[in-house]
This record gives C-alpha cells, structure tokens and sequence, in this order.
C-alpha cells in the first residue's frame, strides 16, 4: 500500500475510535467540593466552583489549570451604528416552519435522553425534623423503599438526624452518552427539519419601504 492509503486508513480508523467514545458529564456537589466535567471519555475540562479553577484533562492527565477570572465590563465607545437596509420576516413563514421544527427537535431531543446511560448515581442524605417521630417515620418510609428496591440502598444514603431539624448531604452523578448516537441522530434530525426554508427565513428580504424613507 502507499504512504498516502496508509495514512488515510490511519485517520479513518482514528475517527472510528472517537465515535465509540461517549461524551461525558460529572457532577459532584459535597461538602467543600463542587465540580463539574464536561469531556470526550476522559479528556475534558473540570470547573471546580469552589476553587474557581478551570483544569484541562487529557486521558485523566492535568494538563493546565487556570483561575476563574471575571471579566471586568469595559465601557465600549458610542459609535452610530452603520445604516442598513431592514430585513422582514413575514410572520406567516415563521408560523408555517414551527410545527414541523417542533416535531423534529423534540424527537431529537428525546433520542438523545433515551441514549443517555447513567453510570453513577449517589445521594447522601442528613436530615431530621422537629419531632422526633417524625424522623421516625421518613426513615422507616426509606427503609421499606430499601426492602422493595435494593438498588435504592447504593444510590440514596438517608442517616436520620435525631436531634432536631436540620437537612444537609450532597451528591454526585456521572452520566454519558455515545458519540456516535449523536452524530447520527444530529444526521438525522437535520434532514427532518425545513433547512431551506429556516436558511430563507433567516437571511430575510429587504424591506422597500425603509429604502424609500431613507431617501
């Protein structure tokens, strides 16, 4: 084979592999601790809020990390804004496109919620009321939910607090869904919508009547 089959064999197979990865999201709010991470399997980028840093992860490695700064609102110079020719939109085209996008973008939506896997799931739980029976009651209500739905027992940690009214915990879930499900579905999505007729809609047509007063 030649170097330039090999190559591009090589590329195919390299973005094979990227769509087989899934594009991940972490959240983590505990105690002294709430982060955020948004990547592509383990490369991405972490917001840790209570930090305010910003880290860059490559394949699990840190690999930058920058403070949070806002940015101070600068007072930008008045200018007159350049005379343009008005665009209209005739609202009868928008009412006409909004049923058939509607449908298209909330099929979309929910093949994307139903290709979404949940891999961590983890809620810790501290709380109490001012009766003690009270207290009683909500722990007894989890304790038959553990009876009926183990699974409940490692996803929600419920400890009682007896000593009066208080709530307090934290979680942390990890959920994900596979590249290639979102290509193929933003695919798909695209051809359902009226692409020619939003693409027309946005540009608009110009208004005569604004030339003639402009004159």
């Amino acid at each position: 084979m030649s170097l330039f089959t090999i190559t591009l064999l090589t590329l195919f197979i390299f973005l094979a592999l990227i769509t087989l990865l899934h594009i991940r999201f972490r959240l983590v709010i505990q105690s002294g601790r709430k982060t955020l991470f948004v990547g592509l399997g383990r490369t991405g980028i972490l917001t840790n809020f209570a930090e305010q840093t910003r880290t860059i992860l490559i394949a699990g490695r840190t690999i930058k990390t920058t403070l949070i700064t806002k940015k101070k609102k600068q007072e930008l110079e008045k200018k007159e804004p350049a005379k343009k020719s008005r665009r209209v939109r005739p609202f009868s085209q928008v009412l006409g496109i909004i049923p058939g996008s509607l449908r298209a973008v909330t099929r979309y939506l929910y093949s994307l919620v139903k290709a979404t896997i949940i891999e961590e799931l983890e809620v810790e739980l501290n709380a109490g009321f001012n009766e003690r029976h009270l207290t009683g009651m909500a722990y007894g209500y989890y304790q038959a939910a553990m009876a009926a739905v183990p699974a409940i027992g490692k996803r929600i940690k419920f400890t009682p607090n007896w000593t009066g009214a208080s709530i307090s915990g934290g979680f942390r879930t990890s959920v994900s869904i596979p590249f290639y499900k979102i290509i193929y579905r933003t695919i798909v999505v695209l051809f359902q919508l009226p692409l020619r007729k939003l693409i027309k809609l946005a540009i608009g047509r110009k208004d005569r009547n604004s030339n003639v007063t402009a004159k």
